[in-house]
C-alpha cells in the first residue's frame, strides 16, 4: 500500500464470438451462356416464312423458320402410296397361302418388300421435319440472317440462340489451392459492366488436370441470371 506501481497496465476486453474464417482467392474469369447454338439449315430449300424477330425470347420447340417442303411432301406421298400397294399384295398372298396357291418363300419375300417400304416412309417423314426449324431449347435469339424467299443450304446461318438463365464463368486458380476446391463452393463475381452489383454463384466443375505450364487448375462456376 505504501509502494507506488512503476506503471499502469491498460486492459481492453472483448466478448468471444464464433466466426467463419474463409480463404479468398481472386481470379479473372470469362463468362458464357449456359447453352449456346447457331441455328442453321440442314437441307437445301427456299425460306417460306420467318416466325421470329431479332433478339426475341422463345420457348423450346417454337417454330423459327419454315422452308418450302412441297417436293419433300410429294416424295412422302409417293412412298406412302407405294407402301399401301405392297401391303395390299402382302394381304393377297396371305389369302393365297391359306389355299396353298403360293409358297411360304413368296410371302416372306413380299413381307421383306413391305418392311423396306415402311422404313423408307419413316425416313422420308423424318426428313420432312428438317423443313421446319425449331428452337432446341428456351432462350434469347440473336440477329435474323435470312429473309423470306432466300435459298438456304446445309450450314446456312439463320440466327443464334442463347440460354441466359444461368451464366457460366470459367477461370483458373493456382494449384496450391487444389485441396480446398470442390463443387458447390461459393463464388462472388464482379463485372465492370455492373460495378455496383455482386453476383453470387457456386462452383460446378473442377478440372481433373493441372495445366503443366501455368500450374493452375481450371474451374467453372454457375451464376443465376434469371432476372
Amino acid at each position: 500500500a505504501k509502494t507506488k506501481a512503476p506503471y499502469q497496465l491498460l486492459v481492453t476486453t472483448e466478448k468471444a464470438t464464433v466466426q467463419e474464417v474463409r480463404d479468398t482467392v481472386d481470379a479473372l474469369g470469362t463468362t458464357a451462356s449456359n447453352e449456346s447454338v447457331d441455328i442453321s439449315a440442314t437441307v437445301t430449300a427456299t425460306v417460306r416464312s420467318v416466325h421470329f424477330e431479332d433478339g426475341s425470347a422463345v420457348e423450346k420447340g417454337a417454330v423459327l423458320v419454315e422452308l418450302d417442303a412441297d417436293e419433300a411432301r410429294a416424295d412422302v406421298e409417293q412412298v406412302r402410296a407405294n407402301l399401301a400397294e405392297e401391303e395390299r399384295q402382302l394381304r393377297h398372298l396371305k389369302l393365297l397361302i391359306d389355299r396353298n396357291a403360293v409358297s411360304q418363300t413368296d410371302m416372306e419375300k413380299q413381307q421383306s418388300v413391305v418392311n423396306v417400304a415402311r422404313a423408307k416412309l419413316a425416313a422420308n417423314e423424318a426428313r420432312l421435319q428438317d423443313y421446319i426449324i425449331v428452337a432446341p431449347f428456351a432462350g434469347v435469339l440473336g440477329a435474323r440472317r435470312v429473309s423470306v424467299g432466300a435459298l438456304v443450304s446445309p450450314g446456312t446461318m439463320i440466327t443464334s440462340l442463347d440460354d441466359l438463365d444461368k451464366i457460366k464463368v470459367d477461370f483458373s486458380v493456382p494449384e496450391i489451392y487444389l485441396p480446398l476446391l470442390h463443387k458447390d463452393l461459393s463464388v462472388q463475381a464482379h463485372s465492370q459492366a455492373y460495378s455496383e452489383r455482386i453476383f453470387e454463384g457456386i462452383i460446378s466443375f473442377v478440372d481433373s488436370r493441372i495445366d503443366p505450364v501455368t500450374r493452375a487448375v481450371a474451374l467453372r462456376a454457375q451464376l443465376d441470371n434469371r432476372d
